[in-house]
This record gives C-alpha cells, structure tokens and sequence, in this order.
C-alpha cells in the first residue's frame, strides 16, 4: 500500500514488474502497429498519386479523340454542304 502525503490517502493497487512489463509489450505492439499503419497509408497515396496521373492522362485522351471525332463530323458536313450547293448551283 502506498499513502499519499498530501492527503493521506491510501492506494491499494500498485503496478507489478509484470504489469509493467505487459504495458511496456502493449507499448511495442502498438508502436509496431502504427509503423505499419504509415507505412500502409504511404502506399496508399503513392497509389492514389498514380491512379489519378492515369485518370488525367486518359481524361486527355478522351477529350483529344472528342475533339478530333468533332473536327472529322464538322468536315464531313462542310463537305455536304458544299456538294448541295454545287448541285443547287448547277
């Protein structure tokens, strides 16, 4: 029992050296979880990082295939429109 000196009051639950010692190994685990966890969550925005270069690259290429698909179409009617003109003409 250990009694305080300022107030006399009396503590009954002293840690044991095991209890010591199992907080200290809880202590590890923890740390070693939380290593691991950043280590995880730094993999995870490497791949984030990745995925979402890939994404702007290919939002790229999609808006570069619409815009030629646009220019092949707005040809193709200045095309029509230029026989039926020639035919009207005619």
């Amino acid at each position: 029992m250990t009694k305080c000196n300022n107030c006399g009051h009396i503590q009954e639950d002293v840690l044991s050296s095991a209890d010591i010692e199992a907080i200290q190994f809880q202590s590890l685990l923890l740390e070693g979880r939380c290593e691991s966890m950043e280590s995880e969550n730094s993999s995870l925005r490497t791949m984030l990082k990745t995925q979402s270069e890939q994404h702007q690259i290919r939002e790229q290429e999609i808006i570069k295939e619409f815009e030629a698909d646009i220019e092949r179409i707005n040809s193709r009617d200045m095309a029509e429109a230029e026989g039926l003109r020639r035919l009207n003409d005619s």
